[in-house]
């Protein structure tokens, strides 16, 4: 048995989280990542809106034995 995830993990600890733009930041960022895995891009990094590296994202196999 195989157990598949979808996971997102992104820091939120710099200026593009400010107070008053946290919200937006992550509704951008979730906006960002439907639209590349509506176009087929089911893995890769998260950036912030000033161009930082802040995550990743993807899908992950686990692989499971029950014997």
């Amino acid at each position: 048995m195989k157990t598949a995830t979808f996971q997102v993990t992104f820091r939120t600890d710099n200026a593009a989280f400010d107070e008053g733009s946290f919200a937006d930041e992550v509704a951008r960022i979730l906006r960002a990542l439907a639209a590349n895995v509506e176009r087929g891009q089911y893995g890769g990094t998260v950036f912030d809106i000033n161009g930082n590296k802040v995550g990743h994202y993807g899908q992950f196999v686990t692989r499971e034995t029950t014997r």
